[in-house]
């Protein structure tokens, strides 16, 4: 079944398919300002998360939890450290508390359907992201989840477009390229770190 929305290229920002380039390089901005003297904190956890110092890192998000429990980017990060240590079901709810202060905030949602990918709820997944999907610019990094998510529903077709579309853009991106080298109705199911979760910068 096709998608309900185009595939505008010029319009969806890129999101490369390179392994590794989601894990603990690239730093999701929330849409919800942090409250003043967040951002330093936020910073140092990141760091402590980047560098693998886990408890340092949740040292202080526990903290801001309790000091700054509205702010969302608090709420992601905390996620992104359960995920980190395979707390999945932690990182779910931490993330859906997050989204009781910012519903519609995209590195969340996002993060949502990286983790329901990441658990194999990939029909759930799907429905997250053509839900993200509706609205335009496209956020970075939905339109290699869209492509992984269609092809483990097995929506070939769509998914194809989407790893072709990602190669116009990247050519000779590995992730797209092992997908579309698979037969159709091949059950590719990789959790590539496209699907980790993306740690909260902020300045």
């Amino acid at each position: 079944m096709p998608h309900r929305f185009r595939l505008p290229t010029s319009l969806a920002p890129v999101a490369s398919g390179f392994l590794g380039l989601l894990l603990g390089i690239l730093l999701a901005s929330c849409a919800t300002p942090a409250p003043s003297g967040t951002g330093p904190l936020i910073s140092r956890a990141n760091a402590d998360l980047r560098a693998g110092k886990y408890r340092e890192s949740k040292k202080i998000l526990d903290e801001l939890s309790r000091t700054d429990k509205d702010d969302p980017a608090v709420w992601n990060n905390l996620a992104t450290l359960e995920f980190r240590e395979h707390h999945f079901q932690k990182a779910m709810a931490d993330l859906e508390r997050g989204l009781t202060f910012d519903p519609e905030n995209p590195g969340l949602r996002l993060n949502k359907a990286r983790l329901l990918l990441a658990m194999g709820k990939n029909p759930e997944a799907r429905d997250l992201l053509l839900q993200i999907g509706e609205k335009t610019p496209w956020p970075p990094g939905f339109r290699i989840l869209m492509a992984i998510a269609d092809w483990r529903t097995g929506h070939m077709s769509s998914a194809r477009l989407l790893f072709r579309e990602i190669l116009v853009d990247h050519p000779n991106d590995p992730l797209a390229e092992a997908y579309l080298s698979k037969p159709t109705g091949s059950m590719y199911t990789i959790n590539p770190p496209e699907t980790s979760l993306v740690p909260n910068s902020k300045p």
